[in-house]
């Protein structure tokens, strides 16, 4: 088992509390929805300051994983039964409760649980018995998008280890792809205005290639040698950009707060790849300390709580404590999500490594 860098497990850690946040944000993102918006929102700024969370994530995956040799067929599919074995089965275990949620509905049931599940779409909202199965083995179920992009990425690694290795070439093929998808998105987002299923918008690779090969390049040993303070003085400034776009698209526009807020734009991906380029850049000057040492936990968790962060944060905080602000909200789920996968990994760590994720 290889050793863990702290650094790496503290970038997970702090991006898994983004994505729990993001979607702790959608109770707030309601709200705003229901009364209007106003351009200087604190909320607002957090809200697209840890949206580059997914990003983060793909990008460390292509780092560690741009070495593995995968010279022959038989390196290549052993590589592929391991590691997609080890996301695809929790996946279709943490995704049942959803599924059972999509074909209550086509029954004709109606509860809390199935309420919260069609208000968020967090499972099939139309299909019949076949296309809710079909759903789910597509990873379409709540917000597991994110394990068919990292499988996706793992049947097209030995491409994207090949585009890295085309160093600036590799990440310009990288960009054009992420771009034109990105276009293709804005088109039928904003001009069309047709509201996609998040198994389609998020969980096709090629929207995802730019963050993906920018981690392989890191991985294979690369770097651009920007300076990380300039970067960091970057991304800082394009968070104010994006909070501008929002209120533009809102309030000028009349799109709504969750379309807005988006990752369908050409200003989030330049924010995101100026935070992964950041993150990488930034390693060396790491410095450990309290916090950091628990966000590490955290990161090395960040799978696991990732699979089961939503059953906390929608169906235990929000009803046992209501009223509470967003990031509140999402620091107790993080928290309870975290002791969770502690007691399972005391009980059993095999079991929960194969059959949980964590």
């Amino acid at each position: 088992m290889k050793e863990r860098i702290e650094y790496y497990d503290f970038l997970r850690g702090v991006a898994i509390v983004g994505g729990i946040g993001i979607h702790a944000f959608w109770a707030y993102q309601d709200r705003l929805a229901a009364s209007g918006m106003e351009l200087c929102d604190i909320n607002l700024f957090v809200r697209q300051l840890i949206g580059c969370c997914v990003p983060v994530f793909l990008a460390l995956s292509g780092f560690f994983l741009a070495g593995r040799d995968l010279s022959t067929p038989s390196k290549y599919f052993g590589f592929l039964r391991r590691h997609v074995a080890r996301v695809y089965i929790p996946c279709l275990i943490f995704s049942l409760p959803f599924l059972a949620g999509g074909l209550m509905r086509y029954a004709g049931c109606d509860n809390a649980f199935v309420d919260v599940c069609m208000n968020r779409w967090l499972t099939c909202k139309q299909g019949g018995i076949v296309g809710n199965i079909l759903y789910y083995l597509v990873c379409g179920e709540a917000v597991y998008y994110f394990v068919a992009v990292i499988i996706q990425f793992y049947v097209l690694m030995p491409l994207v280890q090949r585009l890295a290795d085309m160093r600036g070439r590799g990440i310009f093929i990288a960009f054009v792809v992420s771009l034109l998808s990105t276009l293709v998105l804005e088109y039928v987002a904003y001009i069309m205005k047709v509201n996609l299923a998040l198994i389609i918008y998020g969980g096709l690779f090629p929207f995802w290639t730019l963050f993906y090969v920018l981690g392989a390049y890191y991985g294979r040993g690369y770097r651009l040698g920007l300076p990380w303070r300039w970067l960091a003085v970057a991304a800082f400034l394009l968070v104010f950009l994006l909070c501008w776009e929002t209120y533009w698209l809102i309030e000028g526009h009349g799109f709504h707060i969750g379309t807005a807020m988006g990752n369908r734009k050409l200003g989030w991906i330049l924010y995101c790849t100026v935070c992964v380029v950041m993150m990488f850049e930034a390693a060396p000057h790491y410095r450990s300390n309290a916090f950091t040492r628990f966000m590490a936990v955290a990161g090395e968790y960040s799978f696991g709580i990732y699979l089961i962060h939503l059953f906390f944060l929608l169906f235990v905080v929000k009803p046992l404590i209501p009223g509470l602000n967003w990031m509140v909200e999402a620091v107790l789920s993080l928290l309870l999500s975290m002791a969770a996968i502690w007691v399972c990994r005391k009980v059993s760590l095999p079991f929960s490594k194969k059959y949980l994720g964590f």
